[in-house]
């Protein structure tokens, strides 16, 4: 069913440009250079995702969710957020793990995995509570609207190809100053996914976003939590819009728009819940 749009959207994760640029040439300064020298080959930048593949991706999960009794609830009534987690790009198949059948030369890249979440006491009648997966993992492909189902094993398998011993999550610790565990996943709330699309849809003529990789300015500790996360690895959104421009070959290219994204937005008081970048705040980044 189409996703219901909050009367006024109004991209409440907006952050100004130059913090924005600031976080991608950090990244490309530092955990860009290491990682290309690791995997021998340039490491991503960036991704693309069209409104129209971050539209299908709500509606396929809003179709997915059913109650214990087999009903259909739907995003409205269960999904509290999307955890998404940073991964490697599998194209060789092993061990029945579902793969990439894109441009093979993304093998080994890194990208992303999104998991819709659900608020759920942890430990039981303790009165914490957590992000909890739902066991359903979805990748999408930068370079079209398709969306790729991954089921547990595979997801579980793109995500350890990153965090492996000797890989580049343990790489990118072992260099971050001060000395700490690097970024394995990153959450946003519902509210503040669905109000980016439907802000998306109204600002003409946007065509999706680019998530760029980031890193975390020296010093920058996350407001409300107070988590020092200087230099980890964190996403910038930016949106992009198709704009006619002047080049020597005469051909129209999209141009990325001076509008960026970032997961760190909340006023605590307002109807939406603090993300929790860059690690997950209650203990569920393993799948």
């Amino acid at each position: 069913m189409p996703i219901k749009c909050p009367s006024n959207p109004t991209g409440k994760m907006l952050i100004k440009p130059e913090i924005a640029n600031s976080r991608k040439l950090n990244y490309l300064e530092t955990k860009h250079m290491l990682l290309s020298k690791h995997i021998e080959k340039i490491e991503t930048v960036y991704l693309y995702y069209s409104i129209k593949q971050l539209t299908i991706l709500l509606e396929k999960i809003d179709m997915l969710l059913q109650d214990s009794q087999g009903n259909a609830i739907g995003i409205e009534k269960r999904v509290d957020g999307m955890r998404i987690y940073f991964a490697n790009i599998l194209t060789q198949p092993n061990n029945g793990i579902i793969t990439y059948k894109g441009n093979q030369s993304y093998a080994n890249n890194l990208s992303l995995i999104f998991s819709p979440t659900e608020k759920k006491e942890f430990p039981a009648e303790s009165g914490n509570y957590i992000h909890a997966n739902m066991k359903n993992y979805f990748h999408l492909d930068p370079l079209s609207d398709d969306i790729l189902e991954l089921n547990s094993h595979s997801a579980q398998a793109w995500i350890n190809d990153y965090t492996k011993p000797g890989g580049k999550h343990e790489l990118l610790s072992k260099n971050i100053i001060p000395a700490k565990t690097e970024t394995k996943s990153v959450w946003i709330s519902k509210e503040e996914v669905i109000d980016l699309i439907c802000y998306m849809k109204n600002q003409q003529p946007v065509t999706g976003i680019f998530i760029y990789l980031g890193s975390y300015e020296n010093g920058y500790t996350l407001p409300f939590y107070g988590d020092d996360v200087s230099n980890q690895l964190t996403i910038t959104i930016t949106l992009s819009r198709k704009k006619s421009v002047t080049l020597p070959t005469e051909f129209n290219k999209e141009k990325i728009a001076n509008e960026s994204f970032i997961i760190e937005d909340s006023d605590p008081d307002a109807d939406t819940t603090v993300p929790c970048p860059p690690r997950s705040c209650d203990g569920s980044d393993d799948i």
